[in-house]
């Protein structure tokens, strides 16, 4: 069987291990920085910092398509994870001046799906004959992470949903626009 994604290849970042889909860090969100044309976002954790702990704290943004879902997925995800220290790419921007920008900045484990990535991942592999699919790739792939940092959590294969809500994770996806 062919090995096509290795789920162990966690690195460790100033001491704290980034994964590939749990705390993945903020290398995402720094190349958006990077680009010639930025346009600040960022006043939307505000909003979500708001809705954290109250029954608003399941959302969905969604954007139109080419309209920077991928960006602001990266950028929740630079905001929230707890394997990086963000403070320096968040500093001038809007949510730098929000009460709440240090209450929630760098402490969570995040776990961050980019189901276009994933689509791209399964149909190579089933282009080497690899029998799978998106769901099968999320539940072997996601959960490996998961269970690589937290043991406890994954039972048989199966995620723990008390104990990932023990652990306060926070999930930021982006998912494939529908083309004609």
């Amino acid at each position: 069987m062919i090995s096509w994604v290795n789920s162990a290849a966690a690195i460790w970042k100033r001491g704290h291990r980034v994964g590939k889909y749990l705390n993945s860090g903020n290398f995402g969100f720094q190349s958006a920085l990077n680009s010639q044309i930025y346009v600040d976002k960022t006043g939307m954790i505000e909003k979500i910092n708001r809705m954290l702990g109250t029954k608003q704290k399941y959302l969905c943004v969604s954007r139109a398509r080419r309209f920077g879902k991928t960006m602001a997925e990266q950028m929740l995800a630079a905001y929230y994870d707890r394997s990086c220290d963000s403070r320096e790419q968040f500093h001038g921007l809007a949510i730098e001046q929000a009460e709440s920008f240090e209450k929630h900045l760098n402490k969570y484990d995040v776990i961050f799906i980019d189901i276009q990535g994933m689509r791209e991942q399964t149909l190579n592999a089933i282009r080497f004959g690899v029998d799978t699919s998106i769901v099968r790739y999320l539940q072997q792939e996601v959960i490996a992470d998961v269970k690589e940092a937290f043991p406890e959590a994954v039972r048989d294969g199966e995620m723990s949903g008390k104990c990932l809500r023990e652990r306060d994770l926070r999930i930021w996806y982006s998912c494939p626009e529908k083309t004609a």
